[in-house]
């Protein structure tokens, strides 16, 4: 390979780069190369087991490292072959800095202080907690900054957005949407017509630039914080997920839209609408090979197509809510579960069909992860983490 044609790889994919591994992998929950078990138990498949502690967030997989957030404000470092703790870390009111520390007031939250999932860029990794505390640690378990962020509770289930990297900035909800310098924590500008509310905004590359899709239809300019868009979808409990240059917003009533280019910066068109069976969505859907499939809360499962947004497939599961968890594809799997341990793996296409029932004795409302060029699945139960693997 030449020199020119290396660059030019390297070119296309900083973007990409930049965005880290965070909440679902990349956000999209999708991990192709993966080939984990489809059956497992306590007493089966299972190749270690940790204990780390209580959370909804999601594990982040960074080369040979794992990354867990947990009550009430723990990062925890996870040998990703063993299980061994490398180290885990408190960022409490004792760790922000003067003035800022005479300003802390606790919050209370109803679901817990560690849900936002952290990200890491393979050199440090970024976490936020409910108290409002930004931190950056290395990947080694140094503190490179600490920051406050004083609001009171904005929802009423908690702080739930997970922080992001796009146009190499730090992006947090706290009340609204900040753009934080990596680098030292310091705030680049605010986004105070982005509130924070329950989903994960979605990166979206779009040109040369990265701009950011909010759970209620705001299109934001990564590199400047300018909104460009408003109303281009809305879903209340999940989050939107972009598929190259589109953005899905999966919900009862569901649409996708398409950026194309305008003349003041990128416009959408709205490709379809449609709307779906089942109560409410708090698992944020898959988008994989033209197909969307999704589930509500009273487990019932659908597909839809992508092009089109005309219904497949609704059918009713057998795993009873509920089912914060979101859907996961890994190689040839999907994967969902509820917050009592159990977990269906579905068969992708037009026919939903259930390959298999796993249950673990320790549920969990975290999202499972899986190693991309390998063979292993790791979710949360309990105080544990759980890594699964053929055994």
């Amino acid at each position: 390979m030449s020199s020119f044609l290396k660059y030019s790889i390297a070119l296309f994919l900083l973007p990409f780069l930049l965005l880290g591994a965070g909440w679902r992998g990349d956000g999209s929950g999708r991990f192709p190369s993966a080939n984990p078990p489809i059956s497992w138990s306590e007493t089966k498949n299972i190749i270690w087991r940790a204990n780390i502690g209580k959370s909804y967030s999601t594990p982040v997989i960074s080369g040979d490292k794992m990354f867990c957030a947990s009550e009430p404000d723990i990062l925890s470092c996870i040998e990703k072959s063993t299980g061994k703790i490398l180290w885990s870390k408190r960022t409490g009111l004792g760790d922000i800095p003067q003035p800022d520390r005479a300003k802390w007031k606790p919050v209370t939250l109803t679901m817990g202080y560690s849900i936002p999932t952290p990200v890491c860029d393979g050199t440090n990794v970024y976490v936020l907690f409910g108290s409002g505390i930004a931190a950056c640690y290395s990947v080694g378990g140094d503190v490179k900054w600490v920051s406050l962020f004083q609001f009171p509770r904005a929802n009423e289930y908690g702080r739930i957005p997970s922080p992001v990297l796009a146009g190499g900035k730090l992006f947090i909800f706290v009340d609204h949407l900040f753009a934080l310098d990596p680098a030292d924590g310091r705030t680049l500008f605010e986004v105070k017509e982005a509130k924070e509310l329950y989903g994960t905004p979605a990166v979206v590359h779009f040109g040369a630039k990265d701009y950011l899709a909010t759970s209620d239809g705001l299109l934001i300019e990564a590199s400047s914080g300018k909104v460009l868009l408003s109303g281009i979808g809305n879903v209340t409990n999940n989050s939107p997920v972009a598929d190259g240059d589109c953005v899905y917003f999966i919900d009862s009533v569901s649409n996708k839209v398409q950026l194309v280019p305008g003349k003041d910066g990128p416009e959408v068109k709205e490709l379809w609408n449609s709307s779906l069976q089942g109560d409410e969505f708090f698992a944020s859907p898959l988008i994989d090979s033209g197909f969307v499939y999704t589930v509500s809360n009273n487990a019932i499962f659908s597909v839809l197509d992508g092009q089109t947004g005309a219904p497949i497939l609704s059918k009713k599961l057998d795993i009873v809510p509920y089912l914060y968890q979101s859907l996961s594809l890994a190689g040839k799997a999907i994967f969902l579960g509820n917050n009592l341990g159990r977990t269906a793996v579905i068969e992708p296409g037009k026919e939903g069909k259930v390959l298999s029932l796993n249950n673990l004795s320790l549920g969990s409302e975290s999202t499972p992860v899986f190693e991309n060029n390998g063979d292993r699945a790791y979710f949360r139960g309990g105080d544990f983490l759980y890594c699964i693997g053929e055994k």
